[in-house]
C-alpha cells in the first residue's frame, strides 16, 4: 500500500510524465487549472529532484486513472509536499487536463 500523498510520474520516464497522487486509497491526477512552474518545482522536490524544467499538461491523456483529486494547486515554493499547497477538491476537469512535469538534477 502507498502512503497518503505519495506522488509518481507515469506514461513517460524517470524524469518526465503525468503527475499522479495517491489519496483516499486511489491514484488520481491533478487538473491543470492554475498549474504553474512553481507547482512543478514542488512536485519535483517531493520526488527527490533538485528542480523542474517542464510544467505542462495534456501530454498523456490515455490510461489516466479516471480520478482527478484536485485543481488550482497554489504553491509558494517552500513546501516539501504538494499536500502542503493550497488546492480545490471540486473541479470541472477531464483526463486530458492532467498535469505533466519534467524534473532535473
Amino acid at each position: 500500500m502507498f502512503a497518503e500523498g505519495t506522488i509518481r510520474l507515469t506514461n513517460g520516464n524517470d524524469t518526465f510524465g503525468r503527475v499522479e497522487i495517491f489519496l483516499d486509497n486511489q491514484w488520481g491526477t491533478i487538473c491543470d487549472d492554475g498549474w504553474e512552474f512553481i507547482d512543478a518545482i514542488v512536485v519535483c522536490w517531493q520526488l527527490g529532484f533538485k528542480t523542474a524544467n517542464i510544467a505542462t499538461s495534456g501530454n498523456f491523456p490515455n490510461n489516466a486513472p479516471g480520478v482527478i483529486h484536485f485543481e488550482n494547486l497554489n504553491s509558494h515554493g517552500k513546501e516539501e509536499s504538494i499536500l502542503e499547497c493550497r488546492f480545490r477538491t471540486n473541479h470541472d476537469c477531464s483526463d486530458f487536463e492532467a498535469v505533466d512535469v519534467g524534473c532535473a538534477d
